[in-house]
């Protein structure tokens, strides 16, 4: 599975990324991760805030800016519900 980070360059983004394979290796989930920078990107992928992840179709927004473990909260815990319905 791939994770695509959706941030603009920076100390988030690094943080995020850092966080995201943090947890994944906590709950043993495989997956790779891809940072985006680039705003063109955003805008194809229909974002309207970042830092953002995309999961497959899932996305997930910091919308109302959540905190970074909210949003790796989120992520795990729609991949490990993925992973159970497989």
């Amino acid at each position: 599975m791939n994770i695509e980070v959706y941030s603009v360059k920076g100390f988030t983004a690094n943080l995020l990324k850092t966080k995201l394979q943090e947890a994944f290796d906590k709950n043993k989930i495989t997956c790779s991760i891809c940072l985006i920078n680039n705003l063109d990107r955003f805008l194809e992928a229909g974002l309207s805030s970042v830092p953002a992840l995309r999961i497959g179709n899932k996305i997930i927004e910091n919308i109302t800016e959540m905190e970074l473990d909210e949003m790796i909260r989120k992520a795990v815990d729609f991949i490990l519900e993925e992973e159970k319905r497989k």
